[in-house]
């Protein structure tokens, strides 16, 4: 925004008071104008918050100048997209001549002690307002087409959405169920739509978790083309299905560079459904936002004070926002708000070690929040697991607010580690996987064959759904992706060896197994790989089987597969090691993996051990509550 003196637009705020722009008619000058006045709660105020992004809102368009509009007769510079948005809402009977909160006009920007007391407040804003006015951007040539595959998705019923893939678009179902739409243009518009730089934005979260309603513009067209439910419809369907790989894959997108976020309106919408269940108002949307992305890197968790203060515990507890304070500041002071206003260990699940740091001086217990990585297991609040059974955390916060004495037992160690599932679906080779396969016992401690442990490791031994274990489904699924594997590597075999070595590893281990055992044969990957041109393998069923299995194993990329000195099968942060200890932690619903730093003398005069945190883990049959079975050593420890 250009550099001007607007201090006559501000007069100082009172506690609990904030500015209203009321947008004027266009007159004759065609110039948008408007008026800031001061305001108070009151039931009896009529306002609508405004939901959008400063930045450009469509990627890959340029960025356009500022524009002015006049605020009381002073000129005011406003971003090119707030100004289109402006624009368009003169033309809506709702809010024509209606009262706005928009950020970049009602809060003085400059001042950054009101900018904190305004954010304190911002929840409140948009709990308040009549409407939540949601701008996703100006048209663009893929809007119109984006937006009629959503009206036909949501046309039809669920079992009839499924039906849909991308090696059916062609068919006579596809047409017959969405008609033109089956086209894949339309589906690269989709892409392009959720692209749009609102559906990661940090601020979004809190704006959507509180507001009452909402009323979704874009571009020309009508506010009300588009509702709120149905972006949830349309996001749970993509994100649950092939379609979230397809829609990111640059062979189905034909080249095009497209972020697209899909998941957008469900995680949304899941963070809103969990707010009025109960979880944990704070921890749980900083998971959720992992994603989204602030200019001010405090903002990643300022964004979400506003919900958390909604819940009584956090409301003494969070300290106000302070933009004087460096990001590893705020994040700390809320890592120890976190665990203050819970009664668990959760937040130490996702600290996921020195792979995911921007910023170094964090403890190792305390979450780097500007990672936009999707850390953990995957499973948001792990309810589906009780590793530690109902043990009560023991907590010492030391005054320095950099380290941490918890109570934890070592249950084992981890001896050998593979590639990280990053690696593997982008390279489609794994032989360390394979060896660590290889090495453990062919029937595992729980009674099962290692097969089955390997495939339900991958996915965490969850479902689709995200709450029930799976079926023998994804053991389908999972060969069929073993198939693929091997005929992408018998084709890279000549020119690289992380193919040849999978390929000889998947034939030691169908020999190891057995010809009954889900891994495919050397004659059956050869067979098929001689057999099948390109277009063949995009519209087999085999293949299509094992995309279903991908989409599910791409879901968290930055864990590693392990194995432990107990001969035990898991997988936990890209930042483990050999040699680094599993531990089972009261208050924490699953294994937590830390590294040995040193011994400490206390100022009692105890000898406890050191070490930092490396993140939450998977072990296979020792998530609800078995390691309690075995003789555990709970003592005190300190995490720094």
């Amino acid at each position: 925004m250009a550099s001007r003196d607007y201090s006559s637009l501000y007069n100082a705020l009172p506690n609990n008071r904030f500015r209203i722009f009321s947008l004027e008619p266009l007159q004759g000058d065609g110039k948008i104008k408007g008026h800031i006045k001061q305001a108070a709660f009151d039931p009896n105020l009529e306002y609508f918050a405004l939901s959008y992004t400063w930045a450009c809102p469509v990627p890959g368009t340029p960025d356009r100048a500022d524009s002015e509009i006049e605020i009381d007769g002073v000129p005011f510079m406003i971003q090119d997209n707030l100004f289109q948005c402006l624009c368009r809402l003169l033309k809506e009977s709702e809010v024509q001549i209606g009262n706005l909160w928009i950020d970049a006009i009602c809060i003085n920007q400059k001042d950054d002690q009101e900018k904190a007391k305004q954010v304190s407040i911002m929840g409140q804003i948009y709990q308040s307002a009549r409407k939540v006015l949601i701008w996703l951007g100006p048209h663009d040539g893929h809007l119109q087409d984006a937006v009629k595959l959503i009206k036909s998705l949501c046309a039809i019923t669920d079992t009839q959405r499924r039906q849909i893939r991308p090696d059916t678009l062609t068919t006579i179902t596809s047409k017959n169920l969405i008609g033109k739409c089956s086209d894949r243009g339309f589906w690269i518009s989709l892409a392009i739509f959720f692209s749009r730089a609102w559906f990661v934005r940090a601020w979004v979260m809190q704006e959507v978790i509180l507001a009452k309603s909402f009323l979704i513009f874009c571009g020309d067209l009508p506010s009300n083309s588009l509702t709120w439910e149905e972006l949830v419809l349309v996001s749970d369907f993509l994100a649950t299905s092939i379609w979230t790989h397809a829609l990111r894959s640059q062979k189905f997108l034909k080249g095009l560079p497209i972020d697209t976020h899909v998941n957008g309106p469900t995680v949304l919408n899941a963070a809103k459904i969990s707010l009025h269940r109960g979880d944990d108002p704070l921890l749980y949307n900083l998971i959720r936002s992992r994603r989204y992305v602030c200019q001010d890197e405090k903002d990643k968790v300022f964004s979400v004070y506003s919900v958390a203060r909604g819940n009584s515990t956090y409301t003494s507890l969070l300290p106000a926002p302070d933009y004087k304070m460096t990001a590893s500041e705020v994040y700390i002071a809320t890592a120890v708000s976190v665990l203050r206003g819970s009664k668990d260990l959760l937040l130490l699940a996702y600290a996921e070690g020195k792979d995911f740091r921007n910023h170094n001086s964090l403890p190792s217990w305390v979450p780097d929040w500007s990672i936009r990585d999707i850390v953990g297991l995957g499973v948001t609040g792990y309810r589906r697991f009780w590793a530690s059974g109902d043990l009560q955390r023991d907590l010492h916060i030391h005054d320095s607010h950099r380290i941490i004495s918890i109570r934890a037992a070592a249950f084992d160690e981890i001896n050998a580690v593979g590639e990280s599932k990053r690696h593997v679906t982008s390279e489609s080779t794994f032989p360390q996987w394979l060896d660590i396969i290889q090495n453990i016992s062919k029937i595992y401690c729980t009674g099962e064959y290692r097969m089955d442990v390997f495939w339900r490791t991958l996915i965490t031994n969850t479902g689709p759904s995200g709450d029930d274990f799976p079926s023998t489904i994804p053991r389908v699924q999972f060969r069929h992706w073993l198939l693929k594997v091997g005929v992408h590597c018998h084709q890279k075999r000549d020119t690289n060896q992380d193919a040849t070595d999978t390929l000889k590893k998947l034939a030691d281990l169908f020999e190891a197994e057995g010809p009954d055992s889900i891994v495919p044969s050397p004659t059956e990957i050869i067979t098929m790989a001689q057999s099948m041109d390109a277009a063949d393998r995009e519209n087999n069923d085999i293949f299509l089987e094992s995309d279903a299995f991908e989409t599910i194993l791409a879901h968290t990329p930055c864990l590693r597969l392990f194995t432990t000195k107990l001969g035990l099968l898991g997988k936990g942060s890209q930042s483990l090691c050999a040699g680094d200890t599993i531990f089972i932690v009261p208050g924490l619903r699953v294994p937590l993996i830390l590294r040995r730093l040193e011994s400490h003398v206390s100022t009692k005069q105890r000898n406890l051990e050191k070490f930092e945190v490396v993140g939450g883990a998977y072990v296979h049959g020792f998530m609800r509550g078995e390691a309690l079975q075995r003789p555990l050593d709970f003592q005190s420890v300190e995490l720094s």
